[in-house]
Formats: structure tokens, sequence, C-alpha cells
């Protein structure tokens, strides 16, 4: 077995010519081959559903069996177990396979195995020695082949052979000075599957933090981190913005997620490491967030209020306009990470993650959870003691603190007991969700105010006002009394 270590990248086929003329690349000598494979699955895509991957290469007059298992983390890196073998195509021998609960996965289902798409490509690849590291370094340009259809391929991926993982970084920045990659998280393998269904790539939620408790905090907070922009490029590679708002949303959640946890983690991290990146950041969160605003407005706050008066000239004109904002928006969000200074941002943060050293006299993960989760939460019930009936800024500053406990205690979740965790979640979700819609209407109103006027707006905004104020008074109170009433599932 072999943990493979590759960091993918994107690259316009025009592109690729350009390739070999790096100034990196100049004098080494380059190996050419045609490379064909066919992926296996089930009818219901059972090794799929498992995260692995199955196929018969053709590399130079041999097959070989490849089996692999996908361990996807952010910023375009992968590390994942890879068995490789010679085998005779569509004859299906996992004895070989090192991991017996893999091989015992993978005989069970060979029966029914299927071939399900294949790919096609002519890779040139290079041996680079750089950063105390040797790399290959390939171009592969080719198609993927599915169900009739066609998709172009053309890539560059960097398989660190020896050596650190922080020195593909190193290389990928190189050779983007002279090159427009971008970090890609798709394998071959993923839009294989996806060309087979013939749909698209759907928004991305947070996966499960994964953290164990032998974790330094720093090697936590890398994982994290990672996992962080997973979530991110997964919403953001498929560059469906328009098309459906959920992307937007859950790039938003990822990068709030990511800014939350460097100032979480901030007292292991290196002096100035959150601050400067918790704003390079920021820069594209506020993107996200005012084409969010503009997409909460059109699928949430309007429908209710022009079903009850349809036909209303004045909500008529809000919508319009509404619609006309939310395109100028989503053209910035794909303007700003389709933008080199966003590719760079990515590879850079990556790289620096990897670059991180451990403290000698860290804490352990635990005692450091506890005791930063721990003064989010005493903040959060401090900022809950309303002198007076609460107003909207009092509620926006509760929301807030809330919203950096929530992500907190979702990355400490797996250290958690299960039924403690669940059930303090189960009181702070509730307020949280009334807080949000608090936010969304007061946003609204802001957004009408500012971009449609009283003349167009008066109706709307004198509901949004109503709306806000039975929040505040009716389902925002007890739903605050209950999250106070509940023990912090750490104590």
């Amino acid at each position: 077995m072999a943990i493979e270590t590759e960091l993918k990248l994107s690259l316009p086929t025009r592109w690729a010519p350009q390739v070999s003329k790096h100034p990196l690349l100049a004098g080494l000598p380059a190996q050419a081959c045609r490379l064909s494979s066919t992926y296996y699955d089930t009818p219901d895509q059972f090794l799929l559903a498992h995260g692995v991957a199955v196929r018969f290469r053709r590399k130079r007059g041999r097959w070989l069996m490849t089996v692999k298992r996908d361990d996807p983390a952010g910023g375009a890196l992968t590390q994942r177990q890879e068995w490789e073998y010679p085998a005779c195509p569509g004859r299906f021998d996992f004895s070989l396979v090192g991991c017996a609960k893999l091989r015992r996965l993978l005989q069970g289902c060979s029966a029914r195995l299927m071939a399900i798409f294949s790919t096609h490509f002519l890779r040139r690849s290079w041996l680079v020695e750089r950063h105390g590291a040797r790399i290959e370094l390939a171009l592969d340009r080719g198609h993927v082949d599915a169900n009739g259809r066609r998709l172009p391929l053309c890539e560059v991926e960097l398989e660190l052979l020896s050596g650190e993982p922080a020195a593909l970084f190193a290389l990928a920045l190189e050779l983007q000075a002279e090159l427009p990659l971008r970090p890609a998280l798709a394998s071959k393998a993923e839009r294989g599957y996806r060309l087979s269904h013939g749909v698209p790539a759907q928004p991305c939620k947070a996966r499960s933090s994964g953290l164990q408790a032998d974790m330094t905090p720093l090697a936590a907070f890398r994982h994290l981190a990672l996992d962080c922009l997973w979530q991110l490029q997964r919403n953001e590679n498929a560059g469906r913005w328009r098309e459906d708002p959920e992307f937007t949303h859950q790039a938003r959640v990822a990068l709030r997620r990511l800014r939350s946890l460097l100032r979480l983690f901030a007292p292991v991290l290196p002096q100035g490491f959150a601050e400067e990146y918790g704003k390079a950041w920021k820069v594209y969160s506020d993107v996200l967030g005012a084409a969010r605003n503009w997409d909460v407005l059109l699928a949430e706050t309007l429908p209710p209020v022009s079903e009850s008066l349809p036909g209303d000239r004045g909500l008529v004109h809000c919508g319009r306009n509404a619609l006309a904002q939310a395109g100028k928006a989503h053209r910035q969000v794909e303007n700003v990470f389709a933008s080199e200074g966003y590719a760079r941002l990515v590879l850079v943060f990556v790289a620096r993650l990897f670059a991180l050293e451990e403290q000698e006299s860290a804490p352990s993960l635990g005692d450091f959870f506890i005791g930063r989760v721990g003064k989010l939460e005493r903040r959060a019930r401090l900022q809950a003691r309303f002198a007076e009936a609460p107003s909207a800024a009092d509620w926006h500053r509760l929301r807030i603190a809330l919203k950096k406990l929530r992500y907190a205690l979702e990355f400490m979740a797996p250290l958690l007991a299960r039924k403690r965790f669940k059930g303090y979640q189960a009181a702070l979700l509730p307020l949280l969700e009334g807080l949000g819609r608090l936010n969304d209407l007061d946003t609204a109103a802001r957004l009408v105010h500012d971009h449609m006027g009283e003349r167009h707006g008066r109706f709307l905004l004198g509901w949004l006002a109503g709306q806000s104020a039975m929040l505040q008074l009716s389902r925002l109170p007890p739903d605050l009394e209950n999250w106070l009433a509940r023990k912090p599932p750490w104590k």
C-alpha cells in the first residue's frame, strides 16, 4: 500500500502548451504517455458511497488495477491510500489489498461490478526536485467519457514522491506566477461519476469535524481549517452561483466557520496569523454576504407579502429592483472568485497551514477547547443579560456571540458526550434560527430603504417592522430562556 499525496490544479486548455516553457522545467527531461482507464462500480454506486474507486488502466501496453480510498482535504490536496498491481481487465482479484476491512467490502460486491465511465488523456510529466522534496509534475490533457457524454480534461497534478506536503504548495505558487492555475478538488473519478449521472454538482454543507482527542491544538486547527476550505471549494468550484443561491449560502458559511476558527485558535497560532488571514478571507465573505442578502429578500421575504397583495405596484417594483441588484451581486461573486488573487490566497494559506510548527508546551486539545469555548459561552450569557427591553441591536450582538459559540461547539463535537451535546444544541439552534430571521428582516428593511425608497417600499417596510416586532416579543424571549436554562455539555 502507498499513501498518495497529490495537489490538483485546473488549467485552461489554451494554456497547456505554456507548461513545458515554464522556467522551472527548463532543461528537465519530460516523459509522455497515453493513459486509458475504465472505472467500475455496482449499479447502485456502492463503491462511490464508501469513498472507494476501482479502475483498470492501460499504461505502456500493460494493464494495472488500482484501488483508491479518498481522503479529500481542502486547498485541492488529497491524501489517500492506494493499491496498484498488474491485472487483467474485468478480473477483480482484491487479494493484494492490504486493508482487511476494505478487502472484504470489495470482495463482497465484486460480482456486481460494471464499467461506469472511462478517461483518456496524454500525460506529460517531469521530475522536479525543489524545496527539499521530489515531486512529479504531470500535465494531463484529454477527456472523460460516460453514457455518450464527453467532458474535456486539462489539469496539472503535483504528486509528492518524498518530502513534506508544504513543498507541493511552494511549487504550485511558483508555477502560478506564470500560469493561471487554480486549486481543484474534483478528481477524475468524481467528474466521471457526475458525467455518468448527468447531473451537475450540488451545494455542499459542512461535514462532521472528525477531530480526535489525541490531536494537538495546532494539528486540530490545521485539520479544521482544511475542512472549511473543502466546503468553500466544493461550492466555489461548481461555478453555479446564479443557478442556485444555496451555493452562495454554503460558501459563506464555510468562510464564517473559517474566520471563527482563526479567532478560536489564535492563542496557539503565530503572532498576527489569525488577524492577517481573518482580514484576507473577510474580503470574500463580504462579497458573498452582499449576494446572500439579496437572495434571502427574493426567496424568503418578498414571496409571502406578494402572495397577500398580488399585483401591488410597489411590491412588483421592489421585486424587479431586487432581482437586478441580486444579478449585480452575483456577477461580483463570480468575478472575485475567478480572480488570480483568490486562487493564490488558497494556495498561500494552505502552504502556511503546513508550515506551522508545534509549540513545546501545548495544552491538551480537550483542555484547550474547554477553556476557549467556556469563554465564548460566558460572553454569550453576559450579552443575554439585557438591562431593559432589548433592542434590535441588542439581539444582533447576541446573535454574533451565539454564532461563534455554535461553530466552536460543532468543531468540538467529537470530544463531547453525544447526548449532552445534542441536548444543548437542541436549545441553541432554535434561538439562533429566530435571531437569524430577525437579522434577515432588518437587513431586508435596510435594502428596501436604500435601494427602493419609501414611495415604492412603504408597505413592505411596514410589514417588515411588524414581523420584526412580533419576533422580538413572542418567539425570541422563550427561546432565550430555554437556552439559558441549559447546562453546557462540557461541564
